[in-house]
């Protein structure tokens, strides 16, 4: 798992507003030097950082999202973007954490810092305790809850957003089935269970389950835990 960086180039220098000690630390913790990250920056984590980019770009200029970074990239074009991998992780929970402390090294919340990145929270969400904070939780159900009711008494307006739903899920959908084939992949195993795919994907047991099945394994029954029963790959007859 990659902790990365995403940074725009098109956007005024703002990183001279960081201390002096501040630098240091980011330089020492990091290996990030912040007077040549030329603008604006977006912290994330990733299995595939190519295919992260992607989702990124789609995200921006095939779902049309209304996110931070996804407006900076149709505002600039892709073209004034770069993207870097920060440091490797081997588990789950320590790419999290290290999310949430790059973010805030770097003061890319922009509901926190408005001027230094494309966050728009705090990191690590989805898992294990970490949270969005509630002010910024809050005002996002305000303005989400009106927006959308406003936009459903629309009919045409209605059906481009369940459209949308549904080619969201789509999308969302082929991730996952990408992220589990390329872990097992990587893993070289025929025998397998749910629960490494747990530990490595942070997915639903349920979600891999079906994963597992549409790739080809199969479990014995459906008696034991997702820790003990294993799944192994069908051979071709």
């Amino acid at each position: 798992m990659f902790l990365y960086l995403i940074t725009c180039n098109d956007i005024e220098s703002i990183h001279g507003e960081y201390t002096l000690n501040e630098k240091n630390l980011i330089k020492e913790k990091w290996q990030i030097d912040v007077d040549v990250l030329v603008g604006k920056s977006y912290a994330g984590w990733t299995y595939d950082l190519e295919n992260r980019w992607k989702v990124h770009l789609r995200t921006a200029f095939v779902e049309n999202r209304s996110f931070v970074l996804s407006s900076a990239l149709r505002k600039h074009g892709k073209e004034m973007f770069t993207y870097q991998i920060i440091k490797e992780f081997d588990t789950h929970q320590d790419v999290l954490d290290a999310e949430c402390q790059l973010i805030s090294d770097l003061k890319l919340n922009v509901n926190r810092f408005s001027d230094f990145g494309f966050n728009m929270t705090d990191g690590g969400e989805g898992t294990f305790g970490h949270k969005k904070s509630s002010e910024f939780c809050e005002a996002a159900k305000i303005r989400m809850s009106f927006s959308i009711k406003e936009a459903w008494k629309d009919p045409q307006k209605r059906q481009q957003m369940l459209d949308s739903r549904q080619k969201s899920a789509k999308l969302r959908q082929k991730e996952k089935f990408d992220i589990i084939s390329d872990l097992i992949n990587k893993m070289g195993d025929s025998e397998i269970t749910v629960y490494d795919l747990v530990q490595k994907s942070a997915m639903r047991t349920d979600t891999i389950r079906a994963i597992l099945g549409q790739l080809g394994f199969s479990s014995p029954g459906h008696g034991g835990s997702a820790k003990t029963v294993v799944w192994k790959k069908q051979s071709n007859i």
